[in-house]
């Protein structure tokens, strides 16, 4: 089965460059080729190996008693079971039970990678591979802003110069840049070898560039969060680099405006509408929530039931969600899913302490140096935006929680050393 081992390796691989790079509705004549198309085919390819291969059924049995035994998967599961069960009183039963289907294929990959991808290499090589793929990322993205700015004749700020690069919208590539920006500053700083050391350096900068040209409120303010916690918990000399990319942020007219707008409350007021049509929503309907993904569906009735309160004249459409992750799980999935949410974040980040505290491959030690600043990151700016619901971003989360959490497990509980 070494072969077929080696296939399902390149699979997930396969997905990493796909998720960012393909768009999520891309199609080979009739057949769907994007990157939900290849997690479906990876599911379907770990089941058939389970069925065939009497060690991957070992390997699984095993996963599966370590799963609901770990603080992190019991509040994954109980996450799902919240989010099916709100099925049966949402106002659209498809629209729940589809995002409810989508996150436990998250939860799906995290668990093949856990358990099912054993080495130690194999997970050197995912994140080798996504830092190839963030550099196509960000070379496309810095493509587009040079030929925006040329086709305008200007470097003013102008949203004809709003860059998203491959994922999907603006906001998306600020939050995408943020997640690789300080795993590849750690990895600039650690690294001996001078070519690999001028590759991190310059992702590290093509990552910043990127966060900019994205005009991303959310990505500046996930920026100072990302630096003040490098400040705090590693050392006092990132001060030099806050400031300096402070002071270019700045500089840059494109991104100066955009910096002073975080506190327009012109462009905040329908943000705040909508956080406090949320409050409404969790007031009626605390224990349960309105069922997963239908804040879509009630919003504009809460609207109408207070108008003067809620009605927005900057937002004229259907609003998706809550523009905040702990208000899109209350108001959906009630004080159940918010305590599973929270476990999940809880249990993540202790794990991840725990495994860099531990961790002695120097690479692998230093990404997930930087990658706990970017998932702290995520999280704040989950607070002013939804991120869960973005594919392109939310996807690399979950792996890298998954390939810190299958180092530890198969290093502790299996032993294995490939």
């Amino acid at each position: 089965m070494k072969f077929f081992d080696t296939a399902f390796e390149y699979l997930i691989y396969m997905y990493i460059i796909i998720q960012p790079l393909v768009p999520t509705k891309f199609k080979i004549g009739p057949v769907p080729f994007n990157g939900d198309a290849v997690l479906a085919l990876i599911i379907l390819c770990y089941l058939l190996k389970i069925a065939a291969d009497k060690a991957a059924r070992k390997r699984f049995a095993g996963g599966l008693r370590d799963f609901f035994t770990h603080s992190l998967g019991i509040c994954m599961a109980i996450l799902i079971a919240v989010m099916f069960f709100s099925v049966t009183y949402s106002a659209d039963k498809t629209l729940a039970l589809r995002e409810s289907a989508r996150f436990t294929t998250y939860i799906a990959l995290f668990f093949i990678i856990k358990y099912e991808i054993t080495g130690e290499k194999a997970k050197e090589n995912m994140i080798r591979i996504y830092l190839g793929v963030c550099f196509i990322v960000y070379s496309i993205g810095i493509f587009q802003f040079a030929n925006a700015a040329i086709a305008a004749g200007s470097f003013q700020y102008s949203w004809h110069l709003r860059t998203e690069s491959t994922v999907g919208n603006y906001n998306n590539l600020g939050m995408f840049a943020i997640l690789s920006l300080f795993p590849s500053v750690m990895l600039f700083l650690g690294e001996k070898q001078r070519k690999r050391k001028m590759f991190y350096a310059l992702l590290a900068i093509m990552a910043f560039f990127n966060l900019l040209v994205s005009f991303s409120r959310n990505a500046l303010l996930g920026l100072v969060i990302g630096f003040l916690l490098l400040i705090l918990f590693y050392s006092y000399k990132f001060i030099i680099a806050f400031v300096i990319s402070l002071g270019l942020a700045l500089i840059i007219p494109v991104t100066r405006m955009r910096i002073l707008q975080i506190a327009d409350m012109t462009q905040n007021e329908s943000r705040l509408k909508i956080w406090k049509t949320a409050i409404y929503m969790i007031k009626d309907n605390f224990l349960f929530g309105v069922g997963n993904g239908n804040f879509y569906t009630k919003y504009w009735s809460y609207v109408w039931k207070h108008p003067a309160e809620l009605y927005s004249e900057y937002d004229q459409t259907q609003v998706l969600h809550p523009h905040n992750i702990f208000l899109k799980i209350q108001s959906e999935l009630g004080v159940f899913g918010s305590l599973a949410f929270i476990g999940i974040l809880v249990s993540n980040f202790a794990g991840l302490v725990r495994f860099i505290k531990t961790e002695k491959n120097p690479f692998l030690n230093l990404f997930f140096k930087g990658m706990i600043i970017s998932f702290a990151v995520f999280i704040f700016m989950n607070l002013i935006d939804n991120f869960f619901s973005a594919p392109q971003v939310v996807a690399f989360f979950w792996i890298f929680t998954a390939a810190y959490q299958s180092l530890e497990y198969n290093r502790t509980e299996v032993g294995v050393t490939k």
